[in-house]
């Protein structure tokens, strides 16, 4: 009879190379999600200092501590009462991939109005 020690290594290598990419999927898509809830806080509390304090979302960015690659896309105002503040950064993986795709550019907005 043949023996058949040592079938299961290549079962095993298969399945460690799904969890493996799994993790790295979940690790990337973990990053993204909490980048874009942290760019519309910013944009939120951005859009709220616009409203209170009368000061552009640039101010804001400028004023506020860890935001040295967020820039403004959009600050817009219809009257006094009224602020639309969309802030944006570009995402890169934190994962090394084979094939970098580039960085992609991740947007938050907020809207705030006075009264």
């Amino acid at each position: 009879m043949r023996s058949e020690a040592g079938s299961v290594a290549p079962l095993g290598i298969g399945m460690a190379s799904i969890l493996l990419a799994a993790v790295f999927t979940l690790t990337s898509a973990n990053s993204l999600y909490l980048l874009r809830a942290h760019l519309t806080a910013v944009a939120e509390f951005a859009a709220l200092s616009e409203v209170r304090y009368a000061t552009s979302a640039a101010d804001f960015l400028s004023s506020t501590q860890n935001t040295d690659r967020l820039f403004v896309e959009e600050d817009s105002s219809a009257d006094s009462k009224t602020a639309e503040v969309t802030i944006c950064t570009f995402w890169t993986s934190p994962v090394p991939m084979l094939s970098e795709a580039g960085a992609l550019k991740i947007c938050g907005h907020g809207a705030a109005r006075e009264g």
